[in-house]
């Protein structure tokens, strides 16, 4: 074999592997139900993990943050060179020389020191105040994750359920695509025996790109909702999305306010609320004195030369125990302001969460009345949608027999498309707001 061909063949192999390996690492994903879809996005999802990780790293902050109880305890080793001894006057009558001051130096020229530091605040207000806020910055992650879990659910119910009603819909459209073509070749049959006009001609073919375009249109529905959940489920783009199900959207045609768990977002108002309270108390609190207690327990060795001895007798005892009171005297006016302006925000926090509880109670009650109608809408929607259905067949009946002309079942069939994208938004709009309710009270 020549080079040439053998150079040609080389950047073939390389596609054949590439193309192998992407189909080989490719899934197909069958997703069987709703309650699967939420496991798998609360799985995978990269935003909840994150979501996770941050709550987390808020316990690691909070168990920091409870340092301030435990002693702090250090060990330390100094060494020192006196270039000159401090000068204590003393009383000649000490040296035999009375009437007269004796200026003595005590000391020796280098002095080394090893111990142990304990030390502990007994009082700290201010430390005490700023572990309850970190314990609520711990409570408030936890209740962000909870809203973005829900507002997870939430989204992948509603692409889940859309997906599902794009495939009844792309079949309802191929089986109007498949009539529509028994149309047009009825029609033209027709035209030949001198039966129909161009006119009609026409129109049947119009009606088969009517419904060419209806077909893509939900199609490009189910595309859409399909790239949404591999999103939200934390799939690859090579990766294939089957969708299976049923739509019984009256399964839990009517909830109760009840039922209701506890928002997230009321949590997270209530923890705001908190929060802004300990702030009022924190400002106060630098106006109030800190205690701590300081213990040193070591040992301290004295020469004349440079050097150092580590035998028992060389090192004498040095310990001693100090209690520190700090109390705030004048510290400007700015923690008077920072008072003031904590208090306004915890004012703000008051009104803020009655006025969230007082809108979720009634957002609650719309919602639930809303689903209620929307489950109404769809049934009516789908038994209107159910008689065209049978009108369009019996239309479709009499022109294949020749009983009326083209213009009157394409009239019948537009009604009954008219009636079809109806009952289909209902059904959207029930599950639209079932996605709403039902990761508060059922998942």
């Amino acid at each position: 074999m020549s080079n040439k061909k053998i150079k040609c063949i080389k950047p073939i192999l390389v596609c054949a592997v590439i193309l192998i390996q992407q189909v080989v690492l490719a899934q197909n994903i069958e997703i069987e139900s709703v309650e699967q879809a939420m496991e798998i996005a609360i799985r995978n999802n990269i935003d909840y993990q994150n979501y996770l990780l941050h709550e987390k790293r808020a316990v690691s902050e909070y168990k920091q943050s409870k340092k301030y109880q435990l002693p702090d305890i250090s060990g330390s080793f100094s060494g020192q060179k006196n270039h000159e001894l401090a000068t204590t006057p003393l009383p000649g009558e000490v040296f035999g020389v009375p009437g007269q001051t004796i200026e003595a130096q005590f000391g020796q020229e280098y002095t080394y020191n090893a111990g142990i530091t304990i030390s502990k605040e007994l009082i700290n207000r201010q430390a005490n105040l700023q572990l309850k806020l970190s314990n609520l910055n711990t409570e408030s992650k936890k209740a962000e994750t909870a809203l973005f879990k829900q507002m997870l659910k939430e989204q992948v119910i509603r692409y889940y359920y859309t997906g599902i009603i794009a495939e009844k819909a792309i079949s309802l459209s191929e089986n109007e695509l498949e009539n529509a073509l028994k149309i047009n070749v009825i029609t033209v049959k027709r035209h030949e025996e001198g039966l129909e006009d161009m006119i009609a001609v026409n129109n049947a073919r119009i009606n088969e790109n009517f419904v060419h375009q209806n077909l893509n249109s939900n199609k490009q529905l189910l595309l859409q909702c399909q790239s949404e959940l591999k999103k939200l489920l934390g799939m690859e783009s090579k990766d294939t999305l089957v969708l299976k199900g049923e739509l019984n959207y009256d399964t839990h045609s009517s909830f109760n306010i009840s039922q209701f768990r506890e928002s997230p977002t009321l949590k997270t108002v209530d923890i705001q609320k908190q929060q802004a309270d300990l702030q009022v108390k924190l400002s106060r609190s630098y106006l109030l004195p800190t205690i701590q207690l300081n213990s040193y327990f070591g040992k301290q060795q004295f020469r004349d030369d440079f050097g150092l001895k580590f035998s028992e007798n060389a090192w004498s005892d040095y310990s001693y125990t100090s209690l520190s009171v700090s109390v705030p005297i004048f510290t400007g006016f700015n923690n008077r302001s920072k008072i003031k302006q904590n208090k306004y925000n915890q004012q703000i926090a008051v009104n803020e969460k009655q006025q969230a509880e007082k809108h979720s109670h009634i957002d609650d009650m719309r919602l639930i009345r809303e689903y209620e109608l929307s489950i109404a809408d769809a049934d009516n929607a789908r038994e209107q949608f159910y008689l065209y259905d049978q009108n369009r067949k019996l239309y479709f009946q009499k022109y294949e027999e020749g009983l009326i002309g083209l213009e009157n079942y394409l009239s019948i069939f537009q009604e009954y498309i008219k009636a079809e994208n109806a009952y289909l938004n209902a059904i959207s709009k029930a599950y639209i707001y079932f996605s709403q309710i039902s990761p508060i009270i059922m998942y």
